[in-house]
């Protein structure tokens, strides 16, 4: 048995009161529900077809919310204002409806509901910034400042600020939720730590919008660690996770409820060039470069991508000219930072041994050139220590730019070679089911593929779509073999 609900609740009127809430599908009508998500920080879209009755004529206007909700279990319906409380794993998505669309065809009225999750206010409304003026051109977003002690990270606070113009926008009261209901973050969400309390941040040109903020996050572009995927589930939580290679389940063919898999084998999002953004050097000044793959362009032109900030969450031990009089002398752990002094308490330098070096402390942009130094203390030319990792390089400037860009455009041609080979793509359709979110990992089991529980085959996750009509519930997994889990086990 499948059960299914569609809950409305007209736009503006009281979420705490139950008579603002109706079940679609016990009015009868419904007709299909298809709902998606895909992968690259889109938009969820749910399309819904409903009989046109005489009861649906003035029941719906733009912003509406409905939400859908399905399990093999019966719904506990005792209460639609805790619907989402009652029945916690049965939510499919949460949306407001966008557009209203009522089609005759040979006397057959429908009328057809287009909804959207709230990732489409993320794209729709410009993020905060400063004024300009002669001593400060550069766009600053200004983040909501924190007590100290409890600072968060710059995701959190991006959140704050879309929650407060939303409510702002809608003049909605303190503490009211009719018009907006607050994003929260999940709480297994990845910390921005490197971005905990700050409060300015230079995060590009003005008039960008909050989702091409969390893109420029997402790439690596502010957060000195890997790269990031995001998404707002049906429940109006932000998730916020490093975008890893590591196996989140397995799908065999067989034992998992899968009605069928489809799977192509083709070379298909082929990129042939690359511009490489390899962070900043000694100076904070930016590091770009470009490599293109010769034989895939004269065949296919140049087609672009971005290879961002591949440094960032790189260990900077490995390279040629970093300080090593021993094994232990040229990198460390702060035991403690103040002001323009780091200590590391097990070490033992010689007096002014590493003046003129460079101290990376984690990572550029903190980098400072070092002025003196103790046995065990550091004495740098600027400000903004962290008691962190470090790295001392006893080279130029020139020198460390030119053995980055060195590494991360190997990096970028690798990459581009693996767009021009073979790779799986596909589907597979499952019995309903809720318990997946795009960009998870999984090896998927399929003997004739050659997909062996021995030796699977590693894909990402790229789109799922909900498809009920009829009593029927079915789960459609789109994956793609990407250049991340290429080859991946």
């Amino acid at each position: 048995m499948i059960d299914v609900a569609l809950i409305h609740r007209a736009f503006g009127s009281d979420r705490s009161v139950e008579g603002s809430y109706v079940d679609l599908c016990s009015l009868g009508g419904v007709i299909s529900i298809d709902s998606s998500k895909s992968v690259g920080k889109t938009i969820g879209t749910m399309e819904i077809s409903l009989s046109a009755k005489d009861m649906y004529k003035e029941l719906f206007d733009q912003n509406d919310s409905i939400d859908l909700y399905a399990s093999y279990d019966k719904l506990d319906r005792s209460s639609k204002v805790n619907m989402n409380t009652n029945n916690p794993t049965s939510l499919l998505f949460s949306g407001s409806i966008g557009s209203v669309v009522t089609n005759f065809v040979e006397g057959r009225e429908v009328i057809e509901i287009t909804c959207a999750d709230k990732v489409i206010v993320l794209t729709n409304i410009n993020a905060k910034r400063t004024s300009y003026d002669k001593n400060s051109p550069d766009a600053t977003y200004i983040y909501k400042a924190s007590p100290v002690g409890t600072e968060i990270s710059a995701i959190n606070n991006l959140l704050d600020e879309v929650n407060e113009d939303m409510a702002t926008a809608y003049n909605q009261t303190s503490g009211g939720d009719e018009y907006w209901k607050d994003i929260t973050v999940a709480v297994d969400s990845d910390d921005c730590s490197d971005l905990s309390g700050y409060t300015r941040l230079n995060a590009g040109f003005p008039f960008k919008t909050y989702a091409e903020i969390f893109n420029d996050f997402a790439l690596g572009t502010y957060t000195n660690d890997v790269q990031y995927t995001y998404w707002i589930d049906a429940s109006d939580v932000f998730h916020w996770k490093k975008l890893t290679n590591n196996k989140d389940a397995n799908l065999v063919y067989g034992t998992d409820k899968i009605n069928s898999i489809k799977f192509n084998e083709e070379v298909y999002d082929t990129v042939t060039a690359s511009i490489v953004n390899a962070g900043v050097d000694l100076n904070g000044t930016g590091i770009w470069s470009y490599t293109y793959n010769e034989a895939n362009a004269t065949e296919l032109g140049l087609r672009w991508d971005i290879y961002a900030n591949t440094m960032q969450a790189k260990d900077f031990r490995g390279l040629n000219k970093v300080y090593l009089p021993s094994t232990t002398k040229g990198y460390g752990t702060a035991t403690s930072v103040s002001g323009k002094v780091l200590t590391d308490t097990s070490q033992s330098w010689t007096t002014n041994e590493l003046a003129n070096t460079y101290l990376i402390n984690p990572a550029p942009p903190n980098s400072f050139k070092i002025v003196s130094n103790t046995a065990t203390t550091i004495t740098v030319d600027g400000e903004g220590l962290k008691a962190s990792e470090y790295t001392i390089y006893n080279g130029t400037n020139a020198d460390f730019r030119t053995e980055i860009k060195d590494i991360v455009v190997a990096e970028a041609k690798a990459r581009l070679v693996k767009t021009s080979k073979l790779r799986y793509k596909g589907t597979i359709v499952l019995n309903g089911t809720n318990t997946h979110y795009v960009n998870e990992v999984f090896d998927v089991v399929q003997d004739y593929f050659g997909f062996t529980l021995t030796s699977p085959k590693r894909m990402r996750l790229s789109d799922i779509n909900q498809n009920i009509s009829a009593g029927s519930w079915k789960t459609t997994l789109t994956f793609k073999e990407d250049v991340g889990t290429e080859g991946a086990q």
